[in-house]
């Protein structure tokens, strides 16, 4: 069992092993996500996970890796950018050192090998996005009339 993978009180493993691997055979099938990806969603999000699914619907590229950790090829702690966006939008993430805390990017073997600088960009370009939808700047009092 991996860090994470705790269960619930009154939850079985068998209860958790079946949703999880739903879980991932649903997401690997819908959204052409990389297993491993799933599995990372689902360990961190639980149900909500369909959530950040959701966010790819909206812009496939959110589905890109920012963690450039690997064992053998393998992705060993994927985090897609739509968890950049979720964490921004759902849990009020500010800074990297948010987003690092809620995700774990930037943890892994590659202790911040360009990971967070990834983020970073991320986190400007949600608050450009935030910005021009709400007109402005925050406390922006200038009048276009």
């Amino acid at each position: 069992e991996s860090p994470g993978d705790e269960l619930l009180p009154g939850a079985t493993d068998d209860d958790f092993a079946a949703y999880a691997k739903r879980a991932v055979d649903d997401a690997t099938a819908e959204y052409d996500v990389d297993p491993a990806a799933a599995r990372a969603l689902v360990r961190r999000y639980g149900t909500r996970h369909r959530q950040v699914l959701a966010l790819l619907a909206d812009d496939p590229a959110w589905g890109r890796n920012l963690c450039r950790c690997r064992a053998e090829g393998v992705a060993t702690n994927p985090v897609l950018a739509a968890e950049v966006a979720f964490v921004v939008a759902e849990e009020h993430a500010l800074t990297a050192d948010d987003v690092q805390r809620r995700t774990g990017l930037g943890l892994g073997t590659c202790k911040e090998n360009g990971c967070l600088d990834a983020a970073r960009e991320m986190l400007k370009e949600l608050e450009c996005q935030r910005i021009a939808s709400a007109g402005g700047p925050a406390g922006d009092t200038t009048s276009t009339r």
